[in-house]
């Protein structure tokens, strides 16, 4: 850890340590996201969908549900990366996670 990270931890309370790093955490998840998952009235009326596809964000978790590898699903979906996938779990898990 750098002298910064060492005097903000001497000031912060483990809560408000943990706080920050969810909220770090938070964000870098909502960049990678934001990357590949695109919400487009346009596209599939308006469903979550990988970037540049036409592929819904529900459809890889139902079929990842029903026992689909992730490599199973690059095989059906050449144009979707390992990334879109995991993109895919995490939108998802952001949506479970809302107040």
């Amino acid at each position: 850890m750098g002298e910064i990270e060492n005097v903000l931890l001497w000031f912060l309370t483990s809560k408000q340590v943990w706080y920050l790093l969810h909220l770090v955490d938070k964000i870098l998840r909502r960049h990678v996201t934001d990357k590949r998952i695109s919400i487009d009235p346009k596209v599939c009326h308006g469903q979550a969908c990988i970037k540049g596809t036409r592929i819904p964000v529900h459809q890889i978790i139902r079929m990842l549900a029903n026992g689909d590898t992730i490599e199973e699903l690059i095989e059906e979906y050449p144009s979707i990366s390992r990334e879109d996938i995991l993109a895919c779990l995490d939108y998802a898990t952001s949506l479970a996670n809302q107040n």
